[in-house]
C-alpha cells in the first residue's frame, strides 16, 4: 500500500509505510490512499498508528510569545491563539530566551504550528466539496503527459466526410474519446485517460485510413472518367 502525505502545504509521494516512519510526522499530517474518499490527518487512519509523533512542540505548555500583529504587540499568548489573531510566517515574534524579535517563519516550533494550521484549513476546505477533487485520485494530481489525439481526430473527421462518409463517423468517435482522455488527463487519472485515448487512437487512424482510401478512389474515378471523357473525342 502507498500513501500520500501533505507537507509545507505540498503533496509528496508516494511513500510504503515504512518509509513514512522514518518522516517524524505528527498526528495531524495529512494522508491519502487509494479507497480513501478524502485527505484523512495520519492519527485517523488504523494502519498508520504509531507512525507519527502524539504530540508536536507547538502544542506543549509553557511556550507563549509576543507577537507584533496589525502595528500592536500582542502576548505573551500561545501560539495557536496567536496564530488565531493574524500571525503569519512574515510576523515578528519574540519569547523568553530568544536573542531578538524573528519572523515567525523562522522559529521552527512557530513555523510547524503555522503549517498545520494551513494543514487544517485546507482539510476544512476539503470537506466542505472542492469539485476539482476524484475519490480514486490523489487530489490536486497532475496532469499525466500523453499523445493528444485531438488534432488529428478532427483532421480524420474533415476528411474522412469530405472522401469517404463512413471515414468521417469514425473520426467523431475519436474526437469524443480524445476529449474524454484529454479531461481524465489533466484530473490526474491515468487509468481512464489510457483507456479513452487508445480509443481515440484507433478510431482516428482508421477514419485516417478511410479518408485516404476515398481520396484515391475520388482520384481514379476521376482519371477514368477523364480518359473516357478524351476516348469519346477522339471518336
Amino acid at each position: 500500500m502507498e500513501y500520500y502525505v501533505i507537507i509545507g502545504g505540498e503533496r509528496r509521494g508516494p511513500f510504503r509505510r515504512e518509509e513514512l516512519a522514518g518522516m517524524a510526522l505528527d498526528g495531524s499530517t495529512l494522508v491519502w490512499r487509494s479507497g480513501m474518499q478524502e485527505w484523512e490527518p495520519i492519527s485517523k487512519v488504523p494502519e498508520l498508528e504509531g507512525l507519527y509523533r502524539s504530540e508536536s512542540p507547538a502544542d506543549m505548555p509553557g511556550n507563549l510569545y509576543y507577537a507584533m500583529i496589525g502595528e500592536r504587540r500582542i502576548g505573551p499568548a500561545s501560539i495557536v491563539s496567536l496564530i488565531e489573531a493574524g500571525a503569519t510566517a512574515q510576523t515578528d515574534v519574540w519569547c523568553e530566551g530568544m536573542p531578538q524579535w524573528q519572523p515567525a517563519g523562522m522559529v521552527p516550533e512557530f513555523s510547524e504550528a503555522l503549517r498545520r494550521h494551513s494543514e487544517r484549513a485546507y482539510s476544512s476546505y476539503r470537506q466542505q466539496g472542492n469539485a476539482y477533487y476524484s475519490p480514486q485520485q490523489p487530489p490536486y494530481a497532475p496532469a499525466v503527459p500523453h499523445t493528444n489525439w485531438m488534432g488529428w481526430a478532427i483532421a480524420g473527421t474533415v476528411l474522412g466526410f469530405f472522401c469517404s462518409c463512413i471515414g468521417g463517423i469514425f473520426g467523431i468517435i475519436g474526437i469524443v474519446q480524445a476529449n474524454k482522455a484529454n479531461t481524465a488527463y489533466a484530473m490526474g487519472n491515468q487509468a481512464m485517460g489510457d483507456s479513452a485515448n487508445s480509443t481515440a487512437r484507433i478510431m482516428t487512424i482508421i477514419s485516417l485510413v478511410l479518408a485516404g482510401a476515398g481520396l484515391i478512389g475520388n482520384i481514379l474515378l476521376g482519371v477514368s472518367g477523364l480518359l473516357g471523357a478524351l476516348g469519346s473525342a477522339l471518336v
